[in-house]
């Protein structure tokens, strides 16, 4: 879209093509838009996922120990599927997807991995899995992944990692010998699966088949993963691995995503990904999808109350450095001297106006708090974080905290310094009397008001109304773009602590119950 054009018409349009039988599209491995054209709101932001190959006598294993979920022993197998497909996309297995947490030793989620599993060729449908694709969550782009894992590998694992982010140097499974490959990963959604299979079939099948309108195949179902062949132009193969996932809740869309491995070819014409690519948002392609950039994928994810790396998924948090002998003296001198250092401290990690800057916040959520209990098998034996899981699942008071949607109603704030009239909604439960006489002095006096009230971002925190900010409830992780759902609001996720202590503080202060609160008596 032009970057010009209102975020709310923007939101207008791509909830539009989803209710339509085009529907969406995304690139999850390569930023086709221009630094140039980004704007700062998506500068920091990314999309992108990273792939991590797991191949192995010992894949089964590593990942039920490395991960929260079990992984599946049954594999439904596509029989027949080979008699639908032509010369130029041939089906070679079926596999299994599903999803995982990659937890801390403490519990708290890192990321959501989406699994591609496969068993071996000659293991049955009951067999081990013995090569698995691992899929990031979108904004956990690059290595960081395979650089965590790889020291985690031991020979009596008997597996051997691949990072297939870009361009890597890997055995394919059907070049007979060593090459580059590039990995691509594409999704196409709409609001029903129907709608999205015709998009399908219109825009990416004609792709594989090489123009061939006769070409069929099945489509996996939930769950199911089908691995094809499919020749390129330059007559090599290319591995494509299609299933039924979005990156999104099934309340938000429903659709396909397809892996792609292929020889890197400085052709165009040659690099398949490309040119489905270049075919699903061609402007002349009159029932091609629309293509998303990462605020539209941002502000349907916080819409959908989905996670997301690196704001509700952030782990442990940042890492203590280890201070060097001369910064130990140095603080030490100063205490001598009398120095305030812990204040020193607190303000370098505030921003202007002793306001938490953006990227200091850091969740540290377990996937529970986060609505993630499918991603968890709480029958399963030894893995990584399980202790944390567990502590929390015997909590007799819940969950401390849960994950909520926010919303900003932009019609009833004057954010940014707009002096329109009057303090803001968050000003006014803020101010003191002092300050409200003067707001009424100059109001006679039509004096122009100085408006401090701004738009959210993650890490503001959120109060009780009506406590003077003395009752916290939550903080926020989350905010998509304002007025990004086509409705003139601002959407944004929080966690929020569990209601007992608030209640209780509620109670203190004497001021009015939640309207949904009702008072339970003990003999109830």
């Amino acid at each position: 879209y032009d970057k010009n054009l209102p975020p709310a018409l923007v939101g207008e349009a791509v909830r539009s093509a989803l209710r339509s039988d085009q529907g969406i599209c995304l690139d999850f491995t390569t930023e086709r838009f221009s630094s140039s054209l980004m704007t700062s709101d998506e500068v920091g932001v990314s999309r992108l996922v990273s792939v991590v190959q797991v191949q192995g006598k010992g894949t089964h294993s590593f990942l039920n120990a490395k991960f929260s979920q079990s992984v599946p022993r049954k594999h439904d197998m596509v029989r027949n599927a080979a008699a639908n497909c032509g010369e130029t996309v041939q089906f070679i297995r079926s596999g299994h997807i599903y999803e995982t947490g990659y937890l801390t030793s403490k519990g708290r989620i890192i990321d959501r991995l989406t699994v591609l599993a496969f068993p071996g060729r000659d293991s049955g449908i009951y067999g081990d899995v013995e090569e698995a694709f691992l899929m990031t969550s979108p904004g956990n782009g690059g290595g960081t992944l395979f650089n965590e894992l790889s020291p985690l590998v031991f020979p009596m694992d008997r597996v051997t990692l691949v990072d297939c982010t870009g361009v890597d140097s890997s055995d394919s499974a059907i070049s007979g010998g060593d090459c580059r490959l590039k990995t691509s990963v594409i999704t196409l959604a709409c609001s029903s699966l129907k709608d999205a299979q015709t998009s399908f079939n219109k825009n990416i099948l004609n792709i594989l088949s090489g123009g061939q309108k006769s070409q069929k195949i099945d489509f996996p179902t939930r769950g199911v993963c089908h691995h094809y062949q499919v020749r390129t132009g330059n007559g090599d193969y290319a591995d494509v691995y299609f299933t039924e996932h979005t990156f999104l809740p099934m309340e938000a869309c429903r659709g396909y995503t397809i892996l792609i491995r292929e020889k890197n070819s400085t052709s165009t014409r040659s690099n398949i990904a490309n040119v489905i690519w270049g075919n699903l948002t061609d402007e002349y392609n009159d029932e091609g999808p629309v293509g998303l950039g990462t605020l539209e994928y941002e502000t349907l994810r916080i819409e959908s109350g989905l996670p997301g790396y690196g704001f509700e998924m952030t782990g442990d948090g940042p890492k203590k450095s280890q201070m060097s002998v001369e910064e130990i003296k140095k603080q030490r001198s100063m205490a001598k001297e009398g120095s305030n250092t812990t204040k020193t401290m607190e303000q370098k990690n505030l921003g202007q106006a002793g306001e938490r800057k953006k990227d200091q916040y850091f969740a540290k959520a377990n996937p529970l708090e986060l609505h993630q209990q499918t991603l968890v098998d709480t029958e399963k034996g030894c893995y990584q974080g399980q202790e944390g899981v567990a502590s929390m699942l015997k909590n007799k008071r819940g969950y401390p905290r849960v994950l909520y949607q926010v919303l900003f109603f932009d019609a009833e704030n004057d954010f940014d310094g707009n002096n329109d009239g009057g303090y803001g909604i968050a000003n006014m439960a803020g101010a003191e009397n002092k300050e409200w006489h003067q707001f009424l002095k100059n109001k006679q006096k039509d004096v122009p008001l100085i408006n401090k009230t701004r738009q959210p971002q993650p890490g503001d925190e959120l109060y009780v109304l009506g406590s003077n900010e003395s009752i916290q409830v939550g903080t926020i992780t989350s905010v998509a773009e304002p007025n990004g759902t086509g409705d003139t609001m601002t959407v944004a996720l929080a966690l929020v602590r569990r209601s007992d202590s608030i209640l209780k503080s509620i109670r203190n202060m004497n001021l009015d119950m939640p309207k949904f609160w009702e008072e339970v008596k003990p003999s109830d």
